[in-house]
């Protein structure tokens, strides 16, 4: 499984001199964050959006994976930056970006 896992990363990762990942600070996320991290000639950014509400430890772990992760860059989105579940598409940030 591990060796399965390291090929299908490199291959979505060969010749790419940006990916980006999801930290969400969960299990299965944080593990592709490590795995693309290892690329060699390629650049890794990743993406975690902030609950609303400060709900759960997923930032905390995402934080702990990021500090482990310091060639990356790291993005952090907060809740008023993000739409709600179930929002309309048409929802947009309070700072008028789209989310």
């Amino acid at each position: 499984m591990r060796e399965a896992l390291f090929d299908a990363v490199a291959a979505r990762t060969a010749n790419q001199k940006v990916v980006s990942a999801d930290l969400s600070g969960g299990l299965d996320s944080t593990s592709l964050c490590f795995v693309a991290g290892r690329s060699t000639g390629t650049d890794l950014a990743t993406l975690h959006y902030e609950a609303h509400g400060g709900r759960g430890e997923d930032l905390a772990h995402a934080r702990r994976a990021a500090a482990a992760l310091p060639r990356a860059r790291h993005v952090v989105v907060p809740p008023a930056e993000t739409p709600d579940w179930y929002a309309p598409f048409e929802h947009r940030s309070t700072t008028g970006r789209a989310p």
